[in-house]
């Protein structure tokens, strides 16, 4: 992977934690982690015991506002299905992104030029966000990536007659969020 001129922020901890997954997944090895969960009084409290979960990973999926880790979990001899992050998103006023600390981080929508139709926004949305994560962008930041992809999508009647050239891309996220932080 290579990334030209990314932001880090003071938290690398998504980005070393989705790299290891994907690594994993392509060479076919298995990961251990503790999973934790916020108690009521937003502790972080580890599951399973205290006990390291041992997968064979096999799919990172983006699914309703959700990352989860597919694979075979050899304790419990069966598949099984882990979360991350969370990502709403709240329309004209951006999203929120949440990590497994309970963490949250806004991130407005920035402006567009009208909207026509908000059909596919959403997908629009996950693909900016993934092409940020892939490149190496922790989740607040890939999701910058994902509110200008949207951007363009509900400027347009239909779910699919979006388009925009990286450059145009580029001038937009910038004119929101600064300098692009991965090139396109």
């Amino acid at each position: 992977m290579h990334i030209i001129s990314r932001v880090k922020s003071e938290n690398e901890k998504g980005y070393y934690i989705v790299d290891a997954i994907n690594e994993a997944i392509n060479v076919g090895v298995k990961i251990s982690f503790y999973y934790s969960e916020l108690n009521g009084k937003k502790k972080e409290v580890l599951r399973n015991d205290v006990k390291l979960y041992t997968v064979s990973p096999f799919d990172l999926i983006w699914d309703g506002d959700y990352y989860y880790l597919t694979g075979y979990c050899d304790e419990r001899e069966f598949v099984r299905t882990y979360s991350g992050w969370l990502v709403t998103t709240l329309g004209g006023d951006g999203q929120r992104i949440r990590n497994a600390q309970g963490v949250d981080v806004h991130v407005p929508a920035i402006p567009c030029d009208g909207v026509k139709d908000p059909t596919g926004a959403g997908d629009s949305h996950r693909a900016g966000l993934l092409k940020g994560l892939v490149c190496g962008l922790e989740m607040p930041e890939a999701a910058k990536l994902g509110a200008v992809s949207a951007c363009y999508a509900i400027e347009q009647l239909g779910t699919q007659e979006h388009h925009f050239s990286k450059d145009e891309f580029r001038k937009r996220y910038e004119a929101s969020f600064g300098p692009l932080p991965i090139t396109l």
